[in-house]
């Protein structure tokens, strides 16, 4: 993984979870899993726990409601995409010639 891709404050654990720095406690972590919530996610911190949770439970995938995302999910989402986009510049997962 190229550390220049990577976010500060974001540190992927297993496919689709992070552990993503807190801003207003210096040392705290929270734990965000992308795959919650049909892709939603989820996060332990307290803003969402208590004021988003609940609304993403509701929503089901065949749905156009815009999921309630707090700034850590938002960050670990920006990380993916930020690999992602240096995948697709780099050409990983192209069909080459003679494969």
């Amino acid at each position: 993984m190229n550390p220049h891709f990577i976010r500060a404050g974001v540190k992927p654990l297993d496919r689709g979870t992070f552990l993503v720095a807190s801003n207003s406690v210096g040392g705290k972590e929270h734990h965000i899993d992308l795959t919650s919530y049909h892709g939603a996610g989820k996060c332990s911190c307290a803003d969402y726990r208590c004021r988003r949770e609940q609304k993403n439970a509701f929503i089901r995938p065949d749905e156009d409601a815009a999921p309630q995302r707090c700034k850590h999910i938002r960050a670990a989402r920006e990380f993916v995409a930020d690999l992602a986009t240096a995948g697709f510049i780099r050409g990983d997962g192209e069909q080459r010639e003679g494969r």
